[in-house]
């Protein structure tokens, strides 16, 4: 019988219905024996080190330089990796960047910096009476969200240091605090801790943002500060119900399955879930990572499926911000100020191996006893490195008896030395269940697509 391919993750623990898991891994669609192939998440190559602690990535659209928050500076970051400390920015919490046409700004709540050949903070009596906790350009304003409150303001129009105190507006819809904002196609998203506004420039006078006349608004925001990011012109971000949605026009759609949402909500932290968006391969991902609860879930809008992420050590990301600039995905790690490259022909995080993992859903045999004669893993073969971790490389294989609860290790299998393609992967003799669960992983550094799996059973009702 042929074993579906897992492709998506939808159990998180041992007591849920499906026992699918994906982790640094996921699928593609081809056109090819099987409709879908399982691949190995791109890895991060090192690419420098900038500072101390990870506080944030910029590209300037103009420019195209990156820039780094890291420990207690701002950095430009050449093409090389080399980071040039412009100036010293206070805190150690994460950094909000955009730029206009010739400056960049970084918020650190309260205070915001700006560099334009020069490094300064505002001190504009209209800014410091307010504050700010993030920036975000649009329609050549340089708009601020003030902390704890609905309300958003601006610089003066084409400026960044320059303010007027009637320069603001108040998200109306709905009394709660605004979380963080976004701005994309002349409008400004303003997400709050129960609800969301719209704003546009309507092109008045004066201060010009306003609510869309016309669903401006919905009773949906997010609990997390950072967790809105752009991708596939919309935004992808944490919903104040602890779902998963895409803003489609002015619709909030829920993406995340019942799964995904019962493991965000056992969570004891969401405040800190960061939003990570980048493309890569073809495909759109939106990653939510949370750093204090270990968890990385990443939905791809091309399959619309999730999966997740995470290093050797951690069951996440260390990944704090993402940026694209000098032709590549740039990621920042939060502890360190590592900056790395996402790379997909790259196959570890950083200096740590990276573990690929996918467990199938399970085999139930009806209550009934099945013998599994053979598991048959149909992939890339071959693969292996000319010397070194990788010159043989393994697949492990752990059977599970009770539903994904506890699972029990089989010795592993070659997938095949360098030209060796006409190796084949499987295992015999794996003895009876009446429902079982099989894992599979990889940590050798070498690429790895799975086409297909198929199972020899015999007896049972499966």
């Amino acid at each position: 019988m042929k074993l579906p391919l897992p492709i998506s993750t939808y159990k998180l623990d041992a007591t849920q219905a499906s026992a699918r898991r994906l982790v640094n891994c996921y699928i593609e669609q081809v056109d090819a024996k099987s409709p879908v192939v399982l691949k190995r998440s791109p890895g991060i190559k090192p690419w420098g080190t900038v500072g101390t602690k990870g506080r944030g990535l910029h590209a300037d659209t103009r420019t195209g330089k990156l820039y780094a928050a890291s420990g207690n500076s701002l950095y430009r970051v050449s093409t090389d990796g080399i980071g040039t400390a412009l100036g010293t920015i206070i805190g150690d919490g994460m950094v909000s960047m955009d730029n206009n046409i010739d400056s960049v700004v970084c918020v650190t709540n309260p205070q915001a910096y700006y560099y334009n050949g020069t490094f300064g903070q505002i001190t504009d009596p209209d800014f410091t009476s307010r504050g700010a906790s993030q920036v975000k350009f649009l329609g050549n304003w340089m708009l601020f969200l003030e902390p704890d409150s609905g309300r958003q303001f601006g610089a003066n129009f084409g400026t960044v240091t320059n303010f007027d105190a009637l320069n603001f507006a108040t998200a109306e819809g709905s009394p709660d605090n605004t979380n963080q904002i976004l701005s994309d196609k002349q409008q400004l998203v303003q997400l709050g801790s129960v609800s969301t506004e719209i704003a546009y420039n309507s092109g008045r006078s004066g201060y010009p943002f306003e609510r869309l006349p016309s669903g401006g608004d919905f009773n949906l925001g997010t609990p997390a500060t950072m967790s809105g990011a752009l991708i596939d012109n919309t935004f992808g971000f944490l919903a104040s119900d602890f779902t998963v949605r895409l803003l489609r026009g002015v619709t909030p759609v829920r993406v995340s399955t019942h799964a995904i949402e019962e493991a965000i909500r056992s969570l004891e932290r969401k405040d800190d879930a960061i939003g990570l968006a980048f493309t890569l391969t073809g495909h759109l991902f939106y990653a939510l990572n949370f750093p204090s609860g270990e968890r990385t879930f990443v939905y791809d809008v091309t399959t619309q499926q999730f999966h997740e992420v995470g290093s050797y050590i951690d069951q996440n990301w260390q990944v704090v911000s993402v940026a694209a600039a000098y032709g590549k995905i740039l990621v920042q790690d939060g502890a360190t100020g590592r900056i790395g490259e996402l790379d997909p022909g790259y196959y570890a995080h950083w200096d740590e191996p990276q573990v690929m993992s996918w467990t199938y859903q399970s085999v139930y045999a009806e209550n009934e006893t099945a013998f599994h004669d053979r598991l048959e893993i149909i992939g890339t073969k071959g693969v292996g490195l000319i010397s070194g971790q990788g010159f043989d490389p393994q697949i492990m294989l752990e059977v599970s008896d009770d539903g994904g609860k506890t699972f029990r290790m089989f010795s592993s299998r070659s997938l095949g030395k360098m030209g060796e393609y006409k190796w084949r992967v499987f295992w015999d003799q794996l003895g009876s269940s009446k429902d079982r669960v099989y894992r599979c992983s990889v940590s050798d550094p070498v690429e790895v697509a799975i086409m297909d799996t198929q199972l020899y059973t015999r007896g049972g009702r499966v």
